[in-house]
């Protein structure tokens, strides 16, 4: 059947279509680009065909499939990855379609992208940037692919940032999976790379958090030559070649630990129970009890870990 918001999506894209009913699968092609450009992190998410099939089979129509030439006599998806699979599984021979009028690969892989917005198994925030970086590497800009992805322009900064940072530090054989995002955007702002690298390595080294990395970064960066820039990082190797020591080059702390905010999560967790408790069922009641009693034998185990810490 037809899908309003599959054409309105492509008539704003500028990207002529015919639509076709009872369109032949077997002419249909499904290859590993497809399947990698359609969704980055999964190809199939099987909940989603078996809930498809059932519904199939008890008789609901889907909206036509988006398909395009290959330059043989065959089409290759460009949306409806769950439908193909679906309709492979139930021996359904025939959908209806969406031709797209042009093999331009650019404008398919494009459309790839971002069907998934329209129709089907919606991406999250984490494959939509990852999707937004790819059109950012095939040229367009970071706010023209923020838009298309519907990402916020500074989340992709951010992400585009770190990423460069992680390379710069990879070509220096400096580990950047050691660091957290913050902390790798702010190293990243240091535009020498043998002072990057000296800054990354101290920190890494010495375990230092993001905050502490932005003082250490400000200095470097507001030094007057590289001569001061390299002093600077001299004092600081000093100042924490103890703390280096003991850690033994260990990744880099977050900002704060998540146990300094355990007192208002359990406040928290406090007042809810005790507002909820009389309106559980019973056998609801009696599994919460174990699952209570389970996380306070884990609570226990952190307590004694964290005793052994001050030992």
């Amino acid at each position: 059947m037809r899908d309003a918001g599959v054409e309105k999506f492509l008539d704003k894209n500028r990207v002529t279509y015919e639509y076709r009913e009872s369109f032949p699968l077997s002419k249909v092609i499904v290859n590993e680009k497809a399947r990698r450009n359609i969704r980055l992190s999964e190809q199939l998410n099987e909940e989603v065909v078996r809930s498809y099939v059932v519904a199939l089979k008890a008789g609901n129509e889907f909206p036509a499939i988006v398909i395009a030439p290959n330059g043989r006599d065959l089409m290759e998806l460009v949306g409806g990855l769950h439908r193909m699979e679906t309709y492979d599984r139930c021996n359904k021979k025939t959908s209806d379609v969406y031709i797209l009028g042009t093999d331009d690969q650019e404008v398919i892989g494009r459309m790839r992208r971002t069907l998934n917005t329209i129709n089907g198994l919606n991406y999250s925030e984490e494959e939509r940037v990852l999707h937004a970086i790819e059109f950012v590497d095939g040229g367009l800009t970071r706010v023209d692919a923020a838009k298309l992805m519907n990402v916020s322009r500074d989340l992709l900064h951010k992400r585009l940032d770190e990423r460069q940072a992680g390379a710069r530090l990879a070509s220096g054989n400096i580990d950047h999976t050691a660091f957290h995002g913050s902390a790798l955007r702010i190293l990243g702002r240091i535009s020498r790379d043998k002072l990057l690298f000296r800054a990354a390595t101290l920190a890494k080294e010495a375990r230092l958090p993001a905050d502490v990395v932005n003082n250490l970064v400000a200095e470097v960066r507001g030094a007057a030559s590289d001569d001061d820039a390299n002093k600077i990082l001299d004092d600081w190797t000093k100042q924490y070649e103890k703390q280096m020591a003991r850690s033994a080059g260990g990744a880099i702390r977050p900002h704060t630990s998540p146990l300094r905010h355990l007192p208002s999560y359990y406040g928290r967790i406090r007042k809810a129970m005790e507002a909820d408790l009389k309106l559980l069922e019973r056998s609801e009641a009696k599994e919460w009890a174990k699952k209570l009693r389970a996380w306070a034998k884990e609570c226990e185990a952190w307590a004694l870990k964290l005793e052994q810490l001050n030992a």
